[in-house]
């Protein structure tokens, strides 16, 4: 039996789903809700300026959602999407038939991005404002890792000018004193996960964090064998301030050299952008940690990496060529045996991430963000998407 619970003071109702219909579990408790007059506001397209950034971009048209669905695929009841690869958890699976309808609403294509100066080479891992590289462990939660734990604390740390150059990872969590400043990506996995660690597509941790938000690691610590636990209020009460200003994700194609120049102009206006690769393929990557055409070959999609920067020199053999000009991607595996150089790093040519990868997602963040209203509610029913809260803001 659906619950409904509903605010009539106000012009303006949006409802909650208990974190969205879709981002569900099992808890019984106390928990605290969020909405906001001001949430991002959809449009047909989009024509902006983000700091040096100008965008222009649309919403995802029929044809472009079904070729995306032609690449990622539907999620199938009952596939185990969490595999473990040289003991580390992967997690990416491909959205579900209703996770495709909310992409078809929320999804927003990227059409140029511009600079008015482009370097040579950037590298964002480099910044004051990027954490550790960290360690997902054995849980499927790698979409949000890099949407969580990269992306979000990133712009974050950004947004408030939070130094977290002395953080390191410490066995699994990076150091305690820098943990109220580095976002959780346990707050995004538990209310994506359907109560299963069974992964998660790359869309899903987009909308929770644009839509909802996130806390900081210090409010819901990560553990790789929890993947239920429902966030506290403090979690809860953090979440709206680190939102989002994005639909949902901003979708970007990189299957030709406009794609390319606009992910390295989405990287240079500082922004980083989640992809998604094939982890059995690590093992093919080069001295020097670099995927090229040769040996990124055939890949299928089961885990997720955070694009960081680019350097245009990086130099390589692919076909039999020198070649020059490679994308960095940070994983979350940590730094180990998994990749030639033990850095948590790793390298994919522009033809490799044109030809194999193909298209990233990324979102901006939504800068002083305050929540106008704050609601809190007791839930009495073991799953919690039984539950429809509607609350709103206005005079009736």
């Amino acid at each position: 039996m659906k619950k409904t619970v509903r605010c009539y003071k106000c012009l303006i109702f949006i409802t909650v789903l208990v974190a969205l219909a879709s981002f569900s579990s099992f808890h019984n408790g106390v928990t605290t809700a969020y909405v906001s007059a001001n949430q991002f506001t959809p449009k047909n397209s989009l024509s902006e300026n983000f700091g040096n950034m100008s965008l222009t971009e649309h919403k995802i048209t029929a044809t472009e959602l079904s070729t995306l669905k032609g690449k990622v695929g539907v999620y199938q009841q009952g596939k185990n999407y969490s595999q473990i690869v040289e003991g580390y958890g992967t997690g990416l699976q491909p959205p579900t038939s209703d996770g495709w309808t909310a992409l078809s609403q929320n999804t927003y294509v990227i059409d140029n991005v511009s600079l008015s100066n482009i370097p040579s080479s950037v590298d964002n891992s480099q910044s004051p404002y990027f954490p550790p590289i960290g360690n997902q462990g054995i849980q499927g939660s790698c979409a949000s890792w890099s949407v969580g734990y990269y992306i979000a604390t990133f712009q974050t740390a950004k947004e408030n000018g939070w130094n977290l150059t002395g953080a390191t990872w410490n066995g699994n969590q990076p150091t305690l004193s820098y943990q109220n400043r580095i976002i959780s990506p346990a707050f995004v996995y538990n209310l994506i996960n359907n109560g299963q660690d069974d992964g998660s597509s790359l869309f899903a941790p987009f909308q929770l964090v644009c839509f909802v938000g996130t806390c900081s690691w210090m409010n819901m610590p990560y553990n790789q064998n929890d993947y239920t636990s429902w966030p506290s209020q403090a979690a809860w009460t953090e979440a709206p301030l680190y939102r989002g200003n994005s639909s949902g994700g901003q979708y970007v194609s990189l299957t030709d050299d406009t794609g390319i120049n606009n992910l390295k102009n989405i990287l240079a206006g500082g922004n980083l952008a989640s992809i998604s690769v094939d982890a059995n393929k690590f093992t093919n990557l080069s001295s020097n940690d670099v995927w090229t055409l040769d040996n990124y070959n055939s890949p299928s999609i089961n885990h997720a990496g955070t694009v960081v920067g680019y350097d245009d020199n990086f130099s390589y053999v692919e076909s039999g060529q020198v070649r020059y000009g490679a994308f960095k991607i940070a994983n979350s595996w940590g730094i180990g045996s998994w990749e030639p150089v033990q850095t948590g790093f790793y390298w994919i040519s522009y033809a490799a991430m044109e030809q194999r990868v193909s298209f990233c997602y990324y979102y901006f963040d939504q800068s002083n963000y305050q929540p106008t209203l704050l609601a809190s509610f007791k839930i009495n029913d073991s799953v919690r998407s039984n539950c429809i809260i509607t609350v709103g803001l206005g005079t009736k």
